[in-house]
């Protein structure tokens, strides 16, 4: 398996906020950890609530259950 690869520079997302849908396992919450490590403010949108809400760098993220197909749901 090739190593992990890692942005050429650092990503610095501080005083932004981001969404991540499916954010609460897997691929998702990878990606949530990885804006968390950035800087960023994480909202992670799941249809069900998580064991574990993703966490890195000292932040945590917030959660909203929501089914994103839904718009009565995310309006």
């Amino acid at each position: 398996m090739p190593p992990r690869s890692e942005p050429a520079g650092p990503l610095d997302f501080s005083g932004r906020v981001v969404v991540v849908t499916g954010g609460c396992r897997g691929i998702g919450a990878g990606i949530a950890r990885r804006f968390l490590r950035a800087g960023a403010g994480v909202v992670i949108c799941c249809r069900h609530a998580p064991d574990d809400v993703p966490a890195a760098g000292g932040r945590t993220a917030a959660f909203v259950e929501a089914d994103v197909r839904d718009p009565d749901q995310i309006d």
